[in-house]
C-alpha cells in the first residue's frame, strides 16, 4: 500500500477512478493552471510539487480518520485542505468530488461519505503519479542529457 492510499475499506481499483455516468471528465493535471500559478518559474513550480506531495498523506488520514470517527467538523475541514492543497494543479473532477464531499458533510448528510471517500482516493491514485512526473520534469538540471 503506497503512503498516500489510505482506503476505508479496500483499495482503490483505478477503473472506478471516476463517477459513474460515462460522461465524467478525465483526472489531468492543468498545466496552464500551474504554469501561472507558479509564475512560469519551473522551480516554483517543483517547489509546488514537493509540497503536495508532501502534505497528501497527513490531509488524506485527517479526512480518513473523521470520517471513520463520524466527525463531520473535522471531516470539513480536512476536505477544504485538501481543496487548498489541489487548487494548483486545476485537477476539476477532483474538485468536484470535494465539493460533493464538503457539502454531504454541511447538510450532515453521511449516506455517500464512504463511497465518495473512495472516489477521492481513486482519483487522487490518477494524480499522485501525474505531480511526481511534473516534479521529476521540472526539477531535472538544465544541462540533462536524454
Amino acid at each position: 500500500m503506497l503512503a498516500w492510499d489510505f482506503a476505508m475499506n479496500e483499495t482503490p481499483k483505478p477503473e472506478r477512478r471516476f463517477a459513474e455516468d460515462d460522461s465524467a471528465e478525465p483526472l489531468t493535471l492543468d498545466c496552464d493552471h500551474i504554469l501561472t500559478c507558479a509564475g512560469g518559474d519551473s522551480d516554483q513550480i517543483a517547489q509546488l510539487c514537493a509540497i503536495f506531495l508532501s502534505d497528501l498523506p497527513v490531509h488524506l488520514e485527517s479526512l480518513r480518520a473523521a470520517i471513520k470517527a463520524s466527525d463531520n467538523h473535522a471531516a470539513g475541514s480536512a476536505v477544504r485542505n485538501l481543496r487548498n492543497c489541489l487548487t494548483v494543479f486545476g485537477a476539476g473532477p477532483l474538485t468536484v468530488t470535494l465539493d460533493g464531499l464538503d457539502a454531504m458533510l454541511r447538510s450532515g448528510s453521511r449516506s455517500h461519505l464512504r463511497r465518495d471517500f473512495a472516489q477521492l482516493q481513486s482519483q487522487i491514485v490518477v494524480l499522485v503519479p501525474q505531480v511526481q512526473r511534473l516534479f521529476l520534469e521540472v526539477a531535472r538540471p538544465s544541462g540533462y542529457l536524454q
